[in-house]
């Protein structure tokens, strides 16, 4: 059972909160995950994100969702310093000893990813993002006759899916930074300590044009180009990308689930997917339709056939030892990531 303990403020002057998740058994060892919450800097809230710290609890993390100023009334830096004052009080508080600053871990999402990466190019926490946004000043550059709207599809009656995602990209970056100043926006941009840049992503049912799709969004931010995954690119910024189900620079289709099925530790797993394919094939037909996602039908009809992994999710089965990380298969992400350490 998930114990949360809300509302502990941790700047008296703006009067700002964090929300606690504390899982069932907690040591000294266990992880302390501070996950910042997206809403593009002007919207948003610790409350949103409410099942998420649960999860996070769930599978084992001490999980702190910290509120921070939102814009327009308060404008950049005001979130980044907020962050910055969470930590501060976080490492002076009664809910980490003096070492743990090692065991501190990040997540953010969209924006609150933008805020993990400025964290962690202060403290050097491992951090995950979720679709941060990054490098406004060469986007806003180069961008300036895009419209900002937060509902540019009613407002400016556009249709098309990437012109609407400009229009309130654009909109939110403004109103974050105030104005459209290039000197503002070179602050936000936050590279100047970011040494190095992971793109992760599933291949889907086309790895050629995932790939492209990487490719494209990075030169589009000005930012250094890998020509395949698994190869780092750029000198003071290095970037790199990783396509699932592969660990290496060749291209395939398929998602992590795949990989997830290629590395299971049970010796007698391949026997098994077998059956599954049988059975899948047998309901497929019995429904008259496919499975739209027929990876993740025999990832999770192995875990539901499985004493040890019955209804968990890949994190969760991950911590039950469904997975075999000595696998082969993995050598070249082990490697490439390496690099970077």
């Amino acid at each position: 059972m998930v114990v949360i303990k809300k509302d502990i403020i941790y700047d008296e002057n703006n009067n700002l909160k964090t929300d606690i998740y504390f899982p069932n058994d907690t040591t000294s060892q266990t992880k302390l995950l501070i996950f910042w919450h997206g809403g593009g800097w002007f919207a948003g809230s610790k409350n949103d994100v409410k099942d998420l710290g649960i999860k996070f609890a769930n599978a084992g993390f001490m999980t702190l969702i910290p509120d921070y100023r939102l814009a327009p009334e308060f404008t950049y830096p005001a979130a980044h310093q907020d962050s910055k004052k969470f930590v501060e009080w976080l490492l002076d508080s009664d809910y980490t000893d003096d070492d743990d600053q090692q065991n501190i871990v990040q997540i953010g999402a969209s924006v609150g990813g933008t805020l993990a990466l400025y964290i962690a190019g202060i403290y050097g926490f491992p951090t995950v993002t979720w679709s941060a946004s990054v490098d406004f000043s060469n986007w806003m550059k180069n961008h300036q006759d895009v419209i900002p709207s937060r509902y540019g599809a009613n407002e400016l009656k556009l249709t098309n899916l990437y012109d609407i995602f400009e229009s309130f990209y654009k909109f939110f970056v403004k109103t974050y930074a105030g104005k459209n100043d290039q000197a503002i926006l070179k602050k936000m941009d936050g590279f100047e300590k970011i040494k190095s840049l992971l793109v992760v992503r599933d291949a889907e049912t086309n790895a050629e044009t995932a790939c492209k799709e990487i490719q494209v969004a990075l030169q589009r931010n000005d930012l250094p180009v890998p020509e395949t995954p698994c190869c780092w690119k750029g000198e003071t910024l290095r970037v790199g990308f990783v396509l699932f189900p592969q660990c290496d620079s060749t291209l395939r289709n398929g998602t992590l689930e795949d990989l997830c099925l290629s590395i299971l530790s049970d010796t007698s797993a391949d026997n098994t997917l077998k059956h599954i394919d049988k059975f899948l094939a047998n309901l497929e037909e019995y429904r008259g339709k496919p499975f739209s996602r027929i990876f993740k039908a025999k990832l999770h009809t192995y875990f539901s056939v499985h004493n040890d992994y019955v209804s968990l999710k890949i994190g969760e089965a991950a911590k039950a030892g469904a997975f075999d990380w000595n696998n082969v298969a993995l050598n070249p992400l082990k490697n490439f990531i390496q690099e970077i350490l």
